[in-house]
């Protein structure tokens, strides 16, 4: 487990000097063949207990809650990460679905969970790098990914709270195996 958080997502982001201290992350997606959609690989978001974010149970519903789990190399643990502007990035699951803020909330504790993909602004992110090679995954409200109540356990939900720098807001992604 530890080998897979350092290995390198060598060719999948690319560093752009943002404004302020932080740095922001966008993918070097290639160039859409034939009209197509860009190829984005897949990839692993681990956290800071280093587990898995996990589409609960393997369901392909929607509304399913996205949590922290073991990682086990389900296809529920791999997400692909597409960039849909310059700054921010839409990330789909295994069923095709896409991470979104529940009902787009803009309060503190609003469930991620997996849902229809339709591009509103509660399923666009920005990914900033922070330290150590992890990043923080920022929602349209400004606010942050977040491991609730700083949990190691497994089913602990993924939720935005405001950012506050601590370490249940750091994440490593990395390319799946």
């Amino acid at each position: 487990m530890r080998s897979r958080l350092t290995r390198s997502f060598a060719g999948r982001l690319t560093l752009l000097a943002a404004t302020g201290a932080m740095t922001a992350l966008t993918l070097a997606v290639p160039a859409a063949h034939a009209g197509g959609p860009p190829r984005v690989d897949e990839v692993n978001i681990f956290t800071f207990a280093e587990k898995c974010v996990d589409v609960q149970g393997r369901s392909i519903d929607i509304e399913t809650p996205i949590i922290q789990f073991t990682c086990n190399g389900a296809a529920n643990q791999e997400f692909r990460i597409r960039r849909v502007d310059r700054e921010r990035v839409e990330i789909r699951t295994f069923a095709g679905a896409c991470l979104d803020v529940a009902r787009a909330s803009l309060a503190d504790g609003a469930p991620i969970i997996q849902y229809t993909c339709h591009g509103g602004a509660n399923q666009r992110f920005r990914i900033e790098r922070t330290t150590a090679g992890r990043v923080e995954i920022r929602t349209d409200a400004g606010k942050c990914f977040d491991v609730f109540g700083s949990r190691t356990a497994n089913d602990t939900p993924i939720i935005q709270f405001t950012c506050t720098g601590n370490v249940n807001q750091k994440f490593v992604i990395q390319d799946a195996e």
